[in-house]
């Protein structure tokens, strides 16, 4: 049976130690972990939220200026 993107989202989750910077990178191996997956959208949206949450507010701004250059 299929995950659910609530089932995968809760995997996720309980895979994260409170420290940011393990956090960081571990989110962003499970969005490559997902990608090409049918969830794998969902996924990365999910993943990209905590990554906000997770980010000192100038990193915020480190990444969003990132995007200026697609």
């Amino acid at each position: 049976m299929d995950k659910t993107l609530e089932q995968v989202m809760e995997e996720i989750k309980s895979g994260l130690t409170g420290n940011d910077e393990v956090d960081r990178d571990y989110l962003a191996q499970q969005m490559t972990k997902y990608r090409g997956n049918e969830l794998g959208g969902a996924v990365a949206r999910e993943c990209t939220r905590m990554l906000f949450d997770i980010l000192p507010k100038d990193g915020e701004i480190e990444i969003i200026g990132q995007w200026d250059d697609v």
